[in-house]
């Protein structure tokens, strides 16, 4: 027979101290800092009354069999549940690999907190609460510590842990409005070295290598990082779930030869950074640039092309479509059959243009004669990239806030006219994280430095 029901909420009941029912956050929740879930009866001894529609749904998670009686059976239910309200949301699609967390988070103390601490700042947004600097919550200092705890232990070189740093790295690029954000590529390359191979067949490991791929290209452009995603191994993986996004075969195959000559193009980039900030005249080099010159105009505009006939064929079969817009600078628009397709065509295209940019910039300071046909070419690969803009839109903020930083390489190519539009944009994108400054010309001072950044002109 099961004995009397505790009318608190779980968080106080898993911490086993009194709940006053304050709802919607009771006391020791406000005090806490943490996300109360409210109402939840649970039974003592094993047996359970469900919440009605708590943990039914179509989308298949892994979700708690009986009211969370651990804090990992808890977290796992808050993640479950978000997720269940949120199917479409960007966030969701963008991480992929969440909806197979639940079922791990007991396995890995340093997963759960860093899911706590996910679930927590994605919850406070979606009650339209301010973004708030990371060190003044308790979940992320809990985070920080089960991690540390994780590397140390011999749960280190799991794929739990690693996931776990992919996932801090995630809220603290998509969350954390502060400009000393912790940043964890270093973590995620030693552990990538050292786990090793990724598992072809477990989808989970695949999607999560595939995040990963997003996020270590820049440190390896700023470090000169060993980029062992682009191995054999990772690279078909990688590439096999980035392009699921895209049901045509064909378009699929094109998509996937695309995003191997990105990799390409990545393995060159540390060099033609160098070239740049040691540009200049120099006794028995001009004959070697000339010949590095050549090869980078070669893999530019191979890239283009491809880029140039996947978006034809992706127009094709319908899973880009361009129509007018009087409103907008390109003058068509984009519209596209998911979030995760249009922000890795973006990604793309804006690595083209970044790459495109640094050898402009390396061929004004050797003096090379075709600068003013570089020139020219930039202009026209930012009008492809401004077509996404009403698409960046339509996103939740803090999903547009995250993507690719190309479209500040557009800001220093425009007119007077494209770059209030482009101004304009970012205010909208700024109003969530506030990274930017709300004056417009100190905005544009911040963003055509973070331009400098990227494309190799400021260390």
């Amino acid at each position: 027979m099961p004995g009397p029901r505790s009318k608190g909420c779980a968080i106080c009941k898993i911490r086993k101290i009194k709940c006053d029912q304050q709802w919607p956050t009771c006391s020791p929740c406000r005090r806490k800092g943490a996300t109360c879930p409210g109402p939840a009866p649970l039974v003592r001894h094993g047996t359970t009354d469900r919440k009605p529609n708590s943990t039914d749904g179509k989308i298949p998670l892994s979700t708690p069999r009986s009211a969370p009686s651990t804090l990992a059976d808890h977290v796992a239910a808050q993640l479950v549940r978000h997720l269940k309200t949120a199917p479409d949301r960007g966030i969701v699609i963008q991480t992929r690999y969440l909806k197979d967390l639940p079922k791990r988070l007991s396995q890995n103390s340093s997963l759960r907190d860093t899911i706590s601490l996910f679930y927590t700042v994605w919850a406070n947004h979606c009650r339209q609460k301010p973004a708030v600097d990371f060190i003044t919550l308790p979940e992320y200092g809990k985070a920080i510590r089960s991690l540390r705890l994780a590397l140390s232990s011999d749960q280190a070189f799991t794929i739990e842990t690693l996931a776990s740093a992919t996932i801090l790295h995630r809220a603290e690029e998509v969350f954390n409005p502060s400009h000393h954000k912790v940043m964890h590529q270093q973590g995620i390359a030693s552990l990538m070295a050292a786990i090793g191979k990724p598992n072809r067949n477990d989808e989970f490991q695949t999607t999560l290598m595939a995040e990963i791929f997003i996020i270590m290209v820049p440190h390896s452009v700023a470090t000169g990082w060993k980029n062992n995603l682009n191995t054999p191994d990772w690279k078909d993986a990688i590439e096999k779930n980035l392009s699921s996004c895209i049901q045509n075969e064909e378009a699929r195959s094109q998509f996937r030869l695309t995003l191997r000559k990105c990799g390409d193009m990545v393995s060159r980039l540390p060099t033609l950074v160098h070239m740049i900030r040691t540009s200049g005249p120099g006794v028995g080099q001009d004959e070697r640039k000339a010949e590095l010159k050549k090869e980078f105009q070669k893999t530019i505009m191979g890239l283009q092309r491809r880029i140039i006939a996947l978006v034809g064929k992706l127009i094709q079969v319908g899973e880009i479509t361009e129509e007018k817009d009087p409103k907008s600078i390109a003058g068509t628009s984009y519209s596209f059959s998911s979030v995760t397709l249009a922000q890795m065509l973006l990604s793309m295209q804006s690595f083209h243009l970044g790459f495109a940019r640094m050898l402009y910039d390396w061929s004004l300071a050797e003096h090379f004669p075709d600068v003013g046909a570089q020139y020219q070419n930039l202009k026209e690969l930012c009008v492809h990239i401004w077509k996404h803009i009403k698409f960046l839109r339509n996103l939740e903020p803090f999903v547009a806030s995250a993507t690719p930083r190309g479209l500040y390489i557009t800001l220093e190519l425009a007119n007077p006219e494209q770059k209030s539009h482009l101004l304009d944009l970012f205010a909208e994108i700024n109003c969530f994280l506030r990274r930017l400054s709300s004056d417009r010309e100190e905005m544009e001072r911040q963003i055509l430095s973070q331009a400098r950044l990227l494309t190799g002109r400021r260390p």
